[in-house]
């Protein structure tokens, strides 16, 4: 299945990236590898992350951040790349688009 991400998704990963690498070097493509295992996962299983309302989450592996992600008729929105920290549903906006 397609997977698109929300504008403000792409700006999340880029910006946390930077910032595990700044952290750790070399942990910043750490995170983007392990979240295109994410993406590539729910891309052939839609539905295997958790399910939470709207939305459904899946965990980046060994990092503390969640993919919370649409699934749609015939696409996925990714739409947060949470921290597991962050308040709940700060991005719930986006599932107007």
């Amino acid at each position: 299945m397609r997977v698109e991400n929300h504008v403000e998704a792409d700006q999340e990963l880029v910006e946390e990236s930077r910032y595990i690498e700044q952290q750790r070097a070399g942990y910043g493509e750490r995170f983007i590898a392990a979240f295109e295992d994410v993406r590539d996962l729910i891309s052939d299983y839609p539905r295997i992350g958790r399910k939470e309302g709207r939305v459904r989450v899946r965990k980046v592996r060994r990092f503390k951040y969640n993919v919370i992600y649409a699934v749609r008729k015939d696409s996925i929105l990714i739409v947060a790349i949470a921290h597991t920290s962050k308040r709940p549903g700060y991005w719930s906006h986006r599932l107007r688009r």
